[in-house]
Parts: C-alpha cells; sequence; structure tokens
C-alpha cells in the first residue's frame, strides 16, 4: 500500500498488487526507526532522534557565531603575516605558516602540528611549486595580489577546526514527516527457506536492515569509509522504518524518495546486500572475520589493508569463513545481540550455523539463498558453476507465466469511409488478445487523433470504453464542421498496462459537402 503527498504529481499504478492513494500530510511515527547507534548496536528511533536533533541545530549555531567572530581575526593575521614576507621563498613561506599557527593557539586554543604538516612530501612540493609561481609572476602582481597568495597559502594549512561532520549531517535531518508510506505484507513467508535448509525469519529482515547503516558508522567494528558516499545518499531522504508485525510480516517505510510508478515506491527490506541475497547467519560470520580483520567486504579496505576480499563462492575466503562460522556455532554467537536478541534465539543461532556448517561441507562454498535455483559447485579455475533445482521453492513454475509473453493487442479500426461536413461521425475500434476481447483493465488509455487534408492535427482525445475490448470515438459537428472537402485520417494508439510499446492504427475517410 503506497501513500504519496497529494502536492506531488500524481502516480501511476500499473497491476492489482499494489494500492495507490494520497494524502495531505504524512507523519512519521516516534517509533519508527531513523538511525542506528554502533555503540549501544541499537536503532535509533524518530522520538529519540528529534531531541538530539536539536541539541545539534544548537550546537552548530554557537560553532557558526564563533567562527564567525574568530575567522575574521585569523583572515587578518594571515594578511598581515603575508604583507611582512619580502623574499618569497620556502623560509619565508614556512614561516607563515608556523607564525599563523601560534596565533590561532592564541586565539582560541588550538594546536596545529606545523612540523608534521610542513614536512610531509606533498607539502614541500606544494610549497615549492607556489615559490616558483610567485617568483615568475611576481612583477606583474599588485602588493594586494602578493598578499593575498601568500596569505591563502597559509590559510590552506592553518584553519579553525570543523564542525563535527557527524553532528552537521544530524542538524540537517527531518524526520518528522515524509513524501511517501509504503506498507508491504508477507501473506507467507513461512514458506520460504535458505538453500541450506533453515527457515526464512524476521530475523533476516533486521539483519540487512542494521548492515545498511553500521558499515558507514565510525563506530562500528566493520567500518568501511568506501560506504559512506552511498550511505549519506541514502540518509538524505530516508526517513523511517517500522515492523508493525511479524505474523505476518507488516512492514511500514517513510521517505522522502518518489518515483513515477507505485511498484517502483514499495519497499520490502528483503535482505539484498547488493550482489544477492543472504541469510542473517552467512553475513554474521563475514562480519566476524571483518572485525578480526582478516576480511572486508570492499576492494577498497582489502586493498588498503592487504587482505582477502570476501567472497562466499570461492578463493582463500571460504579458509577464514569456515573458521569463524566453527567459532560463531560453537558459541551460538547472536550478532548485533541487543537488537537481534529480540528476533532470534540463541538455541536458533545454534540450528543456523549448524545448517550452514552441513551446507558447506557438502557443496564447498557459503552462497546461500532462497531462489528456484541453489549453487551446487563452483570451479573457479575452469570458470564454471552447477546449478540445481531447490526443491523447497515455494513458488510453482507457472506463477509469472503472464509476463512470459508481452500482451500486445491487436487492434482494428473502423466507420463510415464518407463523413458529411458538419455531420457526427463514429468510429469503432476493436482490441483484442489472441482473439479474445482484451480486458479494460489492461488498457491504461485509447487515443485518437484527427488530421485533416493538410495533414494538420484538428482534434484529438480519449475514445470511450463501450464494453471489454470495444471503444467508440465520436467525432461531433463541431469537429467535422472544421474538415474541407476532401481526404482525411483518424489515428488511434492503444496503450496497454502490461506492455510499454502501444499499438497504432489509422484510418482514411473522405468528407463531403
Amino acid at each position: 500500500d503506497i501513500t504519496v503527498l497529494d502536492s506531488l504529481p500524481p502516480t501511476n499504478k500499473s497491476l492489482d498488487w499494489v494500492t495507490s492513494t494520497t494524502a495531505a500530510e504524512i507523519a512519521v511515527p516516534a517509533d519508527a526507526w531513523t538511525d542506528w547507534d554502533a555503540k549501544t548496536q541499537k536503532f535509533i528511533t524518530v522520538g529519540e532522534l528529534g531531541p538530539m536533533i536539536e541539541d545539534a541545530k544548537t550546537q552548530q549555531a554557537a560553532y557558526d557565531a564563533k567562527l564567525a567572530e574568530e575567522q575574521p581575526k585569523l583572515d587578518a593575521k594571515a594578511a598581515e603575516l603575508a604583507a611582512a614576507v619580502k623574499k618569497f621563498d620556502a623560509d619565508a613561506l614556512k614561516g607563515v605558516v608556523t607564525d599563523l599557527a601560534a596565533s590561532l593557539k592564541e586565539l582560541n586554543g588550538q594546536e596545529t602540528d606545523v612540523e608534521t604538516i610542513l614536512s610531509s612530501e606533498d607539502a614541500v612540493a606544494t610549497i615549492d611549486g607556489v615559490v616558483a609561481e610567485l617568483n615568475a609572476t611576481a612583477p606583474a602582481l599588485t602588493p594586494e595580489e602578493k598578499v593575498k597568495k601568500v596569505a591563502d597559502f597559509a590559510l590552506s594549512y592553518v584553519t579553525i577546526t570543523k564542525f563535527d561532520a557527524n553532528l552537521a549531517a544530524l542538524a540537517a535531518r527531518s524526520v518528522g514527516t515524509a513524501k511517501v508510506k509504503s506498507v508491504v505484507t508477507y501473506p507467507d513467508l513461512a514458506n520460504v527457506k535458505w538453500h541450506d535448509g533453515s527457515a526464512f525469519s524476521v530475523a533476516d529482515i533486521v539483519m540487512g536492515l542494521i548492515m545498511t547503516f553500521d558499515r558507514s558508522k565510525t563506530d562500528s567494528a566493520i567500518y568501511d569509509e568506501a560506504s559512506v558516499p552511498n550511505f549519506d545518499s541514502f540518509m538524505e531522504t530516508f526517513k523511517g522504518v517500522k515492523i508493525v508485525s511479524t505474523s505476518p510480516l507488516v512492514v511500514e517505510y517513510y521517505t522522502d524518495l518518489t518515483q513515477p510508478d507505485a511498484e517502483l515506491m514499495a519497499v520490502s527490506l528483503w535482505p539484498n546486500y547488493g550482489y544477492g541475497e543472504s541469510s542473517w547467519d552467512m553475513i554474521a560470520v563475514a562480519n566476524k572475520a571483518e572485525a578480526a580483520g582478516a576480511l572486508a567486504y570492499s576492494s577498497d579496505k582489502a586493498t588498503a589493508a592487504t587482505i582477502e576480499q570476501t567472497s562466499f563462492n570461492g578463493g582463500p575466503s571460504l579458509d577464514i569463513l569456515s573458521k569463524e562460522l566453527d567459532a560463531a556455532a560453537g558459541e551460538s554467537y547472536i550478532p548485533y545481540a541487543p537488537t537481534m536478541g529480540t528476533y532470534v534465539t540463541a538455541d536458533e543461532a545454534k540450528a543456523r550455523y549448524e545448517n550452514l556448517k552441513a551446507f558447506y561441507g557438502e557443496h564447498k562454498h557459503f552462497w546461500v539463498g532462497t531462489g528456484p535455483y541453489m549453487l551446487d559447485k563452483v570451479f573457479l579455475t575452469e570458470k564454471s558453476l552447477t546449478l540445481k533445482n531447490f526443491a523447497d521453492y515455494p513458488d510453482l513454475s507457472n506463477r509469472w507465466s503472464g509476463f512470459g509473453e508481452p500482451k500486445l493487442p491487436d487492434v482494428t479500426l473502423d466507420g463510415a469511409g464518407a463523413v458529411k461536413i458538419g455531420a457526427e461521425a463514429t468510429f469503432d475500434v476493436n482490441v483484442t488478445f489472441k482473439g479474445e476481447a482484451y480486458a479494460a483493465d489492461g488498457i491504461k488509455e485509447v487515443k485518437y487523433l484527427v488530421y485533416n487534408a493538410k495533414g494538420e492535427v484538428v482534434t484529438k482525445g480519449l475514445a470511450t470504453l463501450d464494453v471489454d475490448g470495444h471503444y467508440v470515438v465520436t467525432l461531433g459537428a463541431d469537429v467535422t464542421s472544421k474538415l474541407e472537402t476532401g481526404s482525411n485520417k483518424i489515428e488511434v494508439a492503444v496503450i496497454p498496462i502490461s506492455v510499454a510499446v502501444p499499438t497504432f492504427i489509422s484510418f482514411e475517410f473522405v468528407t463531403t459537402p
């Protein structure tokens, strides 16, 4: 069920598994999860975050006021020091930086490790470049321009500490309302099994949601700065999520991210990690390996730390994951226990790990999903693999057969071959598929255009539905009176819902006095 603000453009809806409504306002519940505390390993609710946002705003306002007072003083001191430079060489520029750092410490107590900064290879190269540029351009520069160049150089190394980025992001958040509310209901999750025989559970959903946040939090044991840009983009529109019920599973999701189609705004929280779906226990084992510094999900982190990138289906990762799996099974490990402990017990955790161990023992990989085919064997050297039918897959093979063949409509258009100018004229549009009338609820629109003898559009509009498969175009006297004696054309476009390609047909008729 999708609800969108009524102030937004109309939303399209194509299929009957989704309903679409509008509302003047969409309030995010106070108990909806809106952020994650990696230290406590608990979600932060909208109600809890509200005061934190206000506190961050207060801190930022105080910082901005202090910056407005201190920055002009630091800028003036930089200009004063730059004006005293008579000879452009490395020692002179370093001296300006050193003196400016001392002035900043006097101004607000902030320490700057000038020696370390200026001794770096990048700084040495930069100083040499600035010196060369200044000496080359000095004759053409005004005194003010020279001062500005030296001052800007010094200010690039001696800066007032920036406001905390996390607090700034928090101060910018607004979580009380949303543009879209998605409510997804799963009627039959009890029938879903993982390829290792474990039953799908709400814990799989919760683990997926935790991982959306945890890797991008600096307090996390698996923090990865490579994940932060995508996370920041996600947080620009995310407002909150709430598990309303676990049997059946009902998930409310609030966001400012809109789409033209209601189907695209349905958010299920299915545990897909960017490469495919994964069970919570599989992720828990990989997280343990990453926290231990043995593996890394991203290539960036793996390269920087000179460790293996996590692979669930081959390579050195498998031995590492196997050892962590044994450890997890031995302690009935529940990851992120302060949150996950609500959705999984120690006995359930142990059973999950034992199933995963048995699967690994048979198939020699950890690629476990829920789909109709399971990965049986992987041969990295030969670059081949084998798939097997998954007998416990719940959906019958014909569930999606309705999408196997595009329902492109067959259309005929008929009417009077001769029309008197100023008289009413009707045309019949018949729409079928495989000889049967095309259901009206499968047709988005039947449009028509009328062209005169010069090829100019005289009128356009929508055909009127008579019964399934039959539409009527009526040209009133006001339309035909605009036509001249001669040949004219009516063109009809039938636009079905289930396929993106409209069907066009045209019919020529003559007008007589």
